[in-house]
């Protein structure tokens, strides 16, 4: 995961690695939810410091709705996205950005 979860900051892939990324954090196996977790918080507090941190994360978040209306009957994918959501908002990291959506 530390070696890909840095590509989401090319839109080209943003997409495609944060349906699979919101696959593995919010899935059954703990084991990979923690380290697919632990590699996504820290690219938000990576990209938190820099400039282009608030563009990155509208991005993501745009992703996160097109991944909803991709899939909006497929319980496979919105469950496991709710719960990377609700892992997301409670870090300072995203709840710092009031206008990201």
């Amino acid at each position: 995961y530390p070696l890909i979860v840095p590509l989401l900051r090319y839109k080209e892939y943003s997409y495609y690695i944060f349906s699979g990324l919101i696959i593995s954090v919010g899935g059954l196996t703990e084991s990979i939810s923690k380290f697919s977790y632990q590699s996504l918080m820290s690219y938000l507090e990576e990209i938190s410091k820099n400039d282009s941190g608030k563009e990155l994360k509208k991005s993501l978040f745009d992703d996160i709705i097109s991944i909803f209306e991709k899939y909006p009957d497929d319980e496979r994918v919105i469950v496991p996205l709710l719960k990377t959501l609700e892992r997301m908002f409670e870090r300072d990291e995203i709840l710092e950005e009031k206008d990201l959506l």
